[in-house]
């Protein structure tokens, strides 16, 4: 019965989602849609009243080239400093999976494409996951990317020896580990440091003067730029 209510617009919803689907493929293919793909968007994804947010979104991803779509996803490559990444989208919510570019954003996961790591990126403010990749798209032509996607890429760039990506996800949260660990395995790996003679910090500190400090000793090694709050 809850199908059959579900479904009670089921015609011109999938009219409405044959529409959808030819304004996707106005987009530059790296893999096109197979037909049991395509059939799967028609047959399983439910509009209810997203159809006009979805074809707002589109076209306002259509006048930029850099945003491809491969199969059932939307792909944007782009580098920081030389280093590539990937940030992937679907077209339209999958089953247990990432939503679809009309939906609201949420946390996004650009991916740095030679480790895997995926980093965390929160939107800045009300908008569909469709306008969160024009945003990572125009802000990486214009050097605005957030520090969580910038320092890991000079890292990676600078510090290859150090190995230092090798989590799945690195969240906001992490900021402090990570940059404890970043300098860390720059007194050990690059320095040559002996663990004995690496300054310990002091467990008492507070969460926010920890990384205060922190953020003094990177300032020899990392562009101070790139050390801002995540």
């Amino acid at each position: 019965m809850w199908f059959d209510i579900l479904k009670a617009d089921y015609p011109h919803s999938r009219e409405r989602l044959r529409g959808i689907l030819n304004s996707f493929r106005e987009f530059t293919p790296i893999r096109e849609l197979t037909e049991d793909e395509e059939e799967l968007i028609l047959s399983t994804f439910i509009l209810n009243n997203l159809h006009s947010v979805y074809e707002k979104t589109l076209e306002f991803m259509k006048p930029f080239d850099e945003i491809k779509r491969d199969g059932l996803n939307f792909v944007l490559d782009f580098d920081i400093d030389g280093v590539p990444f990937k940030f992937t989208l679907p077209l339209v919510t999958q089953i247990s999976g990432p939503l679809g570019i009309g939906e609201m954003a949420g946390d996004i996961f650009p991916e740095m494409v030679s480790t895997k790591t995926k980093m965390c990126v929160k939107p800045s403010g009300v908008m569909t996951n469709g306008d969160m990749m024009v945003t990572i798209l125009l802000a990486s032509k214009n050097n605005q990317l957030p520090t969580i996607l910038t320092l890991p890429a000079y890292v990676e760039k600078t510090f290859p020896e150090i190995n230092m990506h090798k989590e799945n996800i690195l969240f906001d949260v992490k900021e402090i580990s990570y940059k404890l660990g970043l300098i860390y395995k720059i007194y050990r790996l690059v320095e040559g440091l002996e663990k004995d003679e690496i300054p310990s910090s002091d467990g008492s500190m507070g969460e926010v003067r920890m990384l205060d400090v922190t953020n003094k000793l990177l300032e020899e090694y990392i562009p101070e730029g790139l050390l801002g709050k995540w």
